[in-house]
């Protein structure tokens, strides 16, 4: 059994390619693609490169003078066709591929290379895309929260100066009448104290529930025993003793100062990213190890935004041009170099009233006393 394992892999073991032949493979490549492009090749590049092919599917080695020829003419070919290599159109190609494990789900075929890491950083954009939705969703109900918390202070205010208590009476308006304080006339129907009454309630119900809703979302149970020993369930809470009502504000600031404007950001230099890959593979000049900066790229829009949020939409300065703080953050991800303009904008103001700040005048020296006459 393991006698053929090991035949099994000695066959599918690729021996190893010489330098040479490689190249030669290589400059052909390059020169067929060309042909298809329909750009003229002079023959002194040409003709070396057509016969280094031919010598090399002989099995004799090439000798050093057509070795000579060879190399300056793939220089020349290599000058002509820039950007595209051998290597990037190897990238673009199917039949240099391969086929990733997700890939066997919805197809046979290989994939290129520079498809499989287009799919990739797709899918980061799109997960970034649902932690948007999420995110926003997450600050719009922390808004709507804090908003119907507001409006319920102003209708306990304002039933207060009708000497009504909204403390001494269920949110449900059929028990509203019921438990009114004695000391209170009675309520007219369609009074401007029953529509208060009636929208205390309202708002009473839904600031609970909310409130609810953000314990549910941020506590999690775990079973423990009791003193007889039967096990009951015990919530704990992320926020330990810290109240809800108390963690909405800085829910809201964390979500709104620093979550979404990352988000929004990774999601620009994404969309950077996948722009680039496309007009590169268009053009069959798609480098596979250029994907080893891309992270790095992601990594400096995030910052790039996050700082351009902090300079620019922080709301003691108005955003240029009527853009939204999203929309500039967005920016500054797909572009890094709007941040190094402002920061240089800045700095270059910064210079000028440096510059412009008058000098202090030096202290006037004390008058040499006279002699008396």
């Amino acid at each position: 059994m393991f006698r053929g394992t090991h035949e099994r892999m000695q066959r599918h073991q690729q021996p190893p390619i010489d330098p040479r032949q490689q190249m030669i493979e290589d400059a052909v490549e390059l020169l067929y693609h060309a042909t298809e492009l329909g750009r003229p090749i002079p023959a002194e590049i040409r003709a070396p490169l057509l016969a280094a092919q031919a010598v090399a599917r002989t099995g004799v080695t090439v000798e050093p003078a057509a070795e000579a020829l060879l190399l300056d003419a793939y220089t020349k070919l290599a000058d002509l066709m820039r950007p595209v290599t051998a290597t990037t159109l190897r990238a673009s190609e199917r039949r240099f591929g391969r086929r990733p494990w997700w890939s066997r789900l919805f197809t046979r075929r290989k994939l290129a290379e520079g498809q499989i890491i287009s799919i990739h950083f797709g899918l980061i954009a799109m997960l970034i895309f649902a932690l948007l939705v999420g995110g926003e969703w997450m600050r719009a109900f922390v808004a709507g929260l804090a908003d119907a918390q507001r409006n319920l202070d102003q209708v306990e205010t304002d039933l207060r100066s009708y000497g009504i208590d909204p403390s001494s009476f269920e949110a449900n308006q059929s028990t509203v009448s019921d438990t009114l304080p004695s000391a209170v006339a009675p309520i007219v129907p369609g009074s401007r104290q029953q529509a208060l009454i009636t929208q205390w309630g309202r708002l009473q119900e839904k600031v609970t529930a909310d409130y609810q809703s953000l314990y549910d979302w941020f506590s999690f149970s775990r079973i423990a025993t009791d003193a007889q020993g039967k096990p009951t369930v015990r919530y704990h809470y992320v926020f330990g003793h810290l109240a809800v009502q108390d963690a909405v504000a800085a829910v809201g600031i964390v979500v709104g100062g620093f979550l979404l404007p990352v988000l929004y950001a990774a999601l620009g230099t994404c969309v950077y990213l996948l722009r680039t890959m496309y007009t590169r593979m268009v053009e069959r000049s798609f480098d596979p190890t250029d994907a080893g900066q891309f992270p790095l790229r992601i990594f400096l829009g995030t910052l790039s935004g996050l700082t351009l949020q902090w300079i620019v939409a922080n709301g003691s300065t108005p955003v240029p041009g009527g853009l939204t703080p999203a929309i500039l953050v967005f920016l500054a991800g797909y572009s890094v170099e709007l941040l190094f303009a402002i920061l240089d904008r800045l700095l270059g103001s910064a210079k000028e009233m440096f510059k412009s700040a008058p000098a202090p005048s030096p202290a006037p020296a004390h008058p040499t006393p006279q002699p008396a006459p």
